[in-house]
């Protein structure tokens, strides 16, 4: 998983958050995150409308980071 030394964290009043928030977050281009999601390594959206258009709580973007970030 991403290792990070200062991950940028979503508002906690946010609500839903797109797939911007795990690229903000993480540091990572668009297409590497669709592929995280592809791949399962990071969770399913919770809102999904469509193909493209996905949503997360901004609780579960946050929750990951902390599982699966070091800040060493």
């Amino acid at each position: 998983m991403a290792t990070a030394t200062a991950v940028e964290r979503p508002p906690a009043t946010a609500g839903l958050i797109g797939i911007e928030a795990w690229c903000d977050a993480l540091g990572l281009g668009r297409r590497t995150v669709w592929r995280w999601l592809s791949e399962g390594k990071i969770p399913a959206p919770d809102v999904r409308i469509g193909e493209k258009v996905v949503r997360w709580r901004a609780e579960r973007i946050e929750e990951w980071i902390d599982a699966n970030t070091r800040t060493d």
